[in-house]
């Protein structure tokens, strides 16, 4: 496994954690999103645990390692549950999202579950926030979908939210047409209301 993390105490204090399990090994560590994905694809780990707090950004990050060829499991180490948040990384492509405030076990549970290959995607969060995911998305949204969609819900037009994500208006257009079909609606206002209502803003 690899571990990615902007703080290296913590990255360093992780690495000793995994290291001492039997059948865990961490074979790199990164400090953010350049060096993960060189990492992974040079060392191609099963299993990548990345802090929610990178400099780079989650849902970036996140993206470019479940894309990199011989893509790794990523588990997500939050400091928070919040049904947001957490929402855009299983939408990202997280397999696993483990609270700060998990213990010891429940993290490694996680880690040996998602790299057993498991189909499922776990969540080590307090009762409070996973009761609260309900229904998802028909289909998920790319990562470029829910910033379109998060700009759109701050007011701003197609030409706008362009301009903030240096592309052509035509080209959020097309990204709005997707979220539509996905979510089976025909407006910007409906579409916003239904990421709401599945915490996806």
């Amino acid at each position: 496994m690899a571990l990615v993390d902007g703080n290296t105490l913590l990255r360093e204090c992780l690495a000793e954690l995994c290291d001492i399990e039997p059948d865990l090994r961490v074979i790199g560590q990164a400090d953010g999103g350049p060096a993960a994905v060189a990492l992974v694809r040079r060392d191609r780990p099963d299993v990548v645990l990345l802090d929610a707090e990178t400099a780079d950004g989650p849902v970036e990050v996140l993206h470019s390692l479940v894309t990199a060829p011989s893509a790794p499991r990523v588990v997500v180490l939050g400091v928070h549950g919040h049904t947001r948040a957490v929402r855009r990384l299983m939408v990202a492509g997280a397999h696993g999202y483990v609270s700060k405030r998990s213990t010891r076990a429940e993290l490694l549970a996680v880690v040996r579950t998602v790299g057993a290959r498991s189909d499922q995607v776990l969540l080590a969060l307090p009762a409070i926030a996973v009761h609260r995911f309900g229904e998802t998305p028909r289909g998920p949204l790319s990562p470029r979908e829910v910033e379109v969609l998060d700009l759109v819900a701050q007011g701003l037009s197609n030409a706008q939210v362009g301009a903030r994500l240096s592309i052509c208006a035509g080209t959020v257009k097309r990204h709005l047409t997707n979220i539509y079909a996905k979510f089976g609606v025909h407006s910007r206002t409906n579409a916003i209301n239904r990421a709401a209502a599945l915490q996806i803003l």
